[in-house]
């Protein structure tokens, strides 16, 4: 059975940059939410879960909507459906999820991730800078403004305490020692 030309095209680059830094560029897109649902799930945090799915379909819909009524033409003129980058927009809200859920351990290498991934788009000429703009934009306020720090809803707290430590000799003002304290309410 012979493969389409198309799909010959895309499995076969001939050339290949572009070719391989756009399926890269897919791959993140798909991967990077996925990787993170499975963190989400691994933490048992169902809430998160929860604001992550929701947060998703909103930006998923915004995305979409804004590429029915903006019509603005790719770069590689293959149709008007450029506005906004949803590549940009899904790299940039799982980035933001993470970092503004569980810190920015979580969140930095998302964030190099969701540049690449913008990046990369522009290179493949499938958006331009105001496109992949638009598109990080929203993911980044999706993730900023509705998502909740997973400490705070488990009242942790971490605090410096200045603590005395008792001195071996006698008469002596004793020795204070700084140490962080964390305090966890069920």
């Amino acid at each position: 059975m012979a493969m389409p030309a198309r799909a010959r095209e895309f499995y076969y680059p001939q050339g290949g940059s572009q070719k391989a830094v756009g399926l890269s560029t897919d791959v993140i897109s798909i991967g990077l939410p996925v990787a993170a649902a499975c963190l989400i799930v691994a933490k048992k945090d169902w809430d998160g879960l929860l604001r992550a799915s929701l947060e998703t379909a909103g930006v998923l819909g915004t995305s979409y909507l804004l590429k029915e009524v903006v019509h603005s033409e790719r770069p590689d003129h293959s149709d008007d459906r450029g506005m906004p980058s949803l590549h940009a927009a899904t790299t940039f809200l799982t980035a933001s999820f993470l970092l503004r859920r569980y810190g920015w351990q979580s969140g930095a290498v998302c964030y190099a991730l969701a540049a690449y991934t913008s990046w990369g788009r522009i290179y493949c000429k499938k958006h331009n800078f105001w496109q992949v703009l638009a598109g990080a934009g929203i993911g980044t306020a999706a993730g900023l403004l509705f998502t909740t720090p997973y400490m705070k809803k488990h009242n942790v707290t971490l605090a410096p305490t200045l603590l005395p430590t008792p001195s071996p000799i006698p008469h002596k003002s004793p020795d204070f020692s700084l140490t962080l304290t964390a305090k966890i309410r069920f």
